[in-house]
């Protein structure tokens, strides 16, 4: 049974990512259909599940741990979506990101103790899902995982790197998007030295340099401004999220092979591409912290699949 849950976490995935569209979040008829596909992806295990000759006499238990998994799933999807509506109209946009990013992280991991928690129930197994986790990462001696265990396994902690890792980001960077634009703005101003009464020129930059001036200028009209602002085309649609992926897939391959050196190379290239925009400050600022996410994440997920293996 615990091939079976890991390939329902997995269908789960699946059916909750690349399966799922904006549009079904909004509406009861969207979360409906939502489900349904969950229940129809479902089934892909549950039948490799009756068919392997394992499961003689299972096929009700499993039409009803499917039921149970997908209707609490729905209830759970409602919820988050109300309790993220809330946070976004109450709370600010910084804090207002993390409380979102932790519903998020709270929504997956019920999804998955749910799954668990049935099946644990139904067929009245004890999986000791703790304890085999904290062996995992502690890389405790003497604990081993057979080889389809191994593969499911690491087929769950890719899919989270690909898909989950790039929507928690998402929701962290939301506050700190930048505008494709990059201003500069050049102030020329005419003053008369307090010292000798002669006549300077002087270049400021900044829109209060009238300030700086301590009231030395003469009138108004003897500022002249020149404002060069430089439009960027955004990428196309989901560029940045395949290079995300793309990003994040090849640093985990890095590490397992043990070739970390590599992902300042990477990083390097990927910066190329964006070069021109480092000019905006705010823009700079949020290529850093979404790399540094993405770095973080992808190296998190090397580790437990060498943990794994």
């Amino acid at each position: 049974m615990g091939m079976f849950a890991l390939m329902l976490i997995i269908a789960h995935l699946i059916a909750d990512y690349p399966l799922q569209t904006k549009d079904m979040k909004k509406s009861w008829k969207g979360l409906l259909i939502h489900t349904f596909i969950h229940m129809g992806v479902g089934f892909i295990p549950a039948i490799i599940y009756l068919y392997t000759g394992q499961s003689k006499g299972m096929f009700p238990k499993v039409i009803v741990c499917l039921l149970i998994i997908n209707l609490l799933h729905c209830i759970i999807d409602y919820c988050k979506e109300k309790l993220n509506s809330i946070v976004n109209t109450k709370l600010k946009v910084y804090s207002g990101s993390i409380v979102c990013a932790f519903i998020y992280i709270f929504d997956q991991v019920m999804h998955c103790v749910i799954i668990i928690m049935t099946i644990q129930f139904l067929f009245e197994e004890n999986f000791n899902c703790c304890e085999k986790v904290i062996s995992i990462v502690s890389l405790e001696k003497g604990f081993e995982l057979n080889t389809s265990t191994q593969i499911l396994l690491t087929l769950i902690i890719v899919l989270l790197n690909i898909f989950f890792v790039g929507y928690l980001i998402g929701i962290l960077l939301k506050p700190f998007k930048a505008d494709n634009l990059v201003t500069e703005t050049v102030m020329e101003v005419l003053f008369k030295s307090v010292d000798n009464g002669s006549s300077n020129y002087q270049d400021f930059y900044g829109l209060n340099v009238e300030d700086m001036l301590n009231n030395e200028t003469t009138d108004l009209k003897d500022i002249t401004a020149q404002k060069k602002i430089t439009f960027i085309k955004d990428s196309p649609a989901k560029a940045g999220m395949w290079i995300g992926i793309l990003e994040r897939n090849i640093i985990l391959i890095l590490c397992l092979i043990n070739s970390i050196a590599s992902i300042g190379f990477l990083i390097a290239m990927k910066a190329l591409t964006r070069f021109k925009q480092f000019e905006d400050k705010s823009f700079a600022e949020y290529y850093l912290i979404g790399s540094m996410l993405s770095i973080v994440f992808a190296m998190l997920s090397g580790y437990f699949i060498r943990s794994i293996w």
